[in-house]
């Protein structure tokens, strides 16, 4: 079956003009499918990596100019309303860059590492495959070589600035997929006991770096929640626990009730119900800190 799309008008430029999108209406990737396309991406191209699974719902253009929201196949509005153009003699990091091949536009991407004002690495998502992050040049020679460099309106003379919160989200979504990625939970299938696939969970230096980004960090882990397949939810389930998301209690709360009965549980089940009892701690405690500070403001 062919990809079908269909054609919307729901993405607005920084300007209001609407600037046209395709959403996707045909069936996604399956999970055995991203991760066949990411290891044949990542052998073909050394030195390339994924940070993002495959993906029919949304291209390079989307993912550089509109925060991965659809398919966009001209990207004219935002050229003409979200940038100023500028020559590479001062390069900044999250400046995009756009390839261009035979008088075409053919891909976009954001520079994220530099060498004084040399492009080291660009993260861009290559069609309907990942997310990657690659030197300039390592990319399909359908794209051609970079000629345009773009810098948003509102930061052209800005030299430096904190991370954004986009900037931060982004680096959380890197984490959690590193902690789900298939092959990091391949070990998990030979562990001989629940305290053992937990070790190795909890050894995901990933799961400690989450800590840094406290609040965006808990948000996109609940909204990976309810999208997780049966295999991301262990490390997720880890994660809630190690961070003490209490508000991803509900969640939680849900998939337990509809456990089965059965002697044998399996690891998910595992997870669900160590992580239940320890959010259900973690309220309870909150509960008495809230009631103790009650009492001293009435004395």
């Amino acid at each position: 079956m062919s990809d079908r799309y269909q054609p919307n008008s729901d993405y607005r430029t920084s300007k209001n003009n609407v600037a046209p999108d395709l959403h996707l209406v045909s069936p996604d990737f399956t999970a055995q499918e991203k991760d066949q396309i990411r290891r044949q991406i990542e052998s073909q191209f050394a030195g390339a990596r994924a940070v993002r699974d495959a993906t029919k719902t949304y291209n390079c253009h989307a993912f550089a100019h509109a925060q991965g929201h659809a398919w966009f196949d001209d990207i004219r509005p935002f050229l003409q309303d979200d940038y100023y153009p500028f020559t590479p003699g001062t390069l900044r990091i999250d400046d995009v860059v756009v390839y261009v091949k035979e008088n075409q536009v053919t891909h976009s991407g954001f520079i994220k590492v530099l060498n004084g004002n040399t492009i080291v690495e660009v993260r861009s998502k290559w069609g309907q495959a990942p997310v990657m992050v690659h030197a300039p040049n390592n990319v399909p020679s359908i794209y051609g070589p970079i000629v345009y460099y773009l810098r948003r309106r509102g930061t052209l003379f800005i030299d430096a600035a904190e991370p954004t919160e986009n900037d931060l989200r982004e680096k959380v979504n890197d984490l959690l997929y590193a902690v789900t990625r298939s092959d990091r939970l391949t070990g998990l299938k030979f562990a001989n006991t629940f305290k053992v696939a937990e070790q190795i969970i909890s050894s995901f230096s990933e799961l400690t770096e989450l800590a840094l980004y406290g609040s965006i960090a808990k948000d996109q882990i609940i909204k990976r929640l309810d999208d997780a397949t049966e295999e991301e939810l262990p490390p997720l389930l880890v994660a809630v626990r190690g961070l003490a998301i209490t508000d991803a209690y509900s969640f939680v709360a849900s998939r337990v009730a509809v456990l089965d009965d059965d002697e044998t549980i399996s690891i998910n089940e595992y997870f669900l119900l160590s992580t239940f009892e320890s959010l259900q701690t973690q309220q309870i405690a909150q509960r008495k800190k809230a009631l103790i500070e009650a009492a001293k403001l009435i004395k």
